[in-house]
């Protein structure tokens, strides 16, 4: 059991850790607290999917 719980553990952190890094997720947890507006959000996100490199650095 114990060695089963380990696996799921390790498969889960490396599924979970690209999410953390990812622009759309990082625009939406700014826009869910209140760091950005709607239209902020809207720009940033064209700009993830349309022009990554202009992107501002975080």
């Amino acid at each position: 059991m114990k060695k089963s719980s380990i696996i799921f553990i390790a498969i889960f952190s490396v599924n979970i850790l690209p999410a953390l890094d990812n622009p759309l997720v990082l625009i939406n947890h700014d826009l869910r607290d209140g760091l950005i507006s709607d239209l902020q959000a809207v720009e940033l996100k064209t700009r993830v999917l349309l022009i990554p490199e202009s992107l501002p650095d975080r």
